[in-house]
């Protein structure tokens, strides 16, 4: 199973920011325009810190310390008939960030209020956990896809 992180960048006034994807070189179209937290694989010999601090930088521009990221859950996700592309996303929350991003080739990158998350345009597991963790809870969770990239079921661990 494949390590990930997946990163929520807030703002001093409570926003949130999301990252879309405009394209894919790994050929998982499903994920192409839905929104997101910046993140990806973590790399050969990283640790997750080290994943989540790289990939914030290269998908929003946005570079911070390590200590400046707070692990808050971990989702299990398991995809119907692609064994490969199952992952285990660690995910961290940075609070109270004051500069700038900026848009890459891969994502485009907005700031959200949280009572306007673009839930229809996001992955089916985001309505579970994504309250959750904007209530400041710890979380861990099972989702189990079909091939079209809606839950089949999930577990709430924790």
């Amino acid at each position: 199973m494949q390590q990930t992180s997946l990163i929520y960048v807030f703002n001093p006034q409570g926003q949130v920011l999301l990252c879309a994807k405009k394209k894919t070189n790994s050929g998982f179209t499903i994920s192409l325009g839905k929104w997101n937290g910046a993140g990806g694989k973590i790399e050969w010999e990283e640790t997750l810190l080290q994943s989540a601090k790289r990939e914030l930088q290269e998908e929003t521009g946005i570079d911070l310390p390590e200590d400046s990221f707070k692990h808050v859950g971990i989702n299990k996700l398991y995809y119907e008939n692609k064994p490969d592309r199952d992952q285990e996303a660690h995910v961290f929350v940075i609070k109270d960030y004051t500069g700038d991003f900026q848009e890459t080739d891969e994502l485009l990158s907005q700031w959200f209020d949280v009572d306007e998350i673009p839930y229809d345009k996001m992955w089916d597991d985001d309505i579970y956990r994504m309250p959750r963790m904007f209530d400041g809870e710890y979380f861990e969770y099972i989702f189990h896809f079909s091939e079209d990239g809606k839950i089949k079921s999930h577990e709430q661990i924790k």
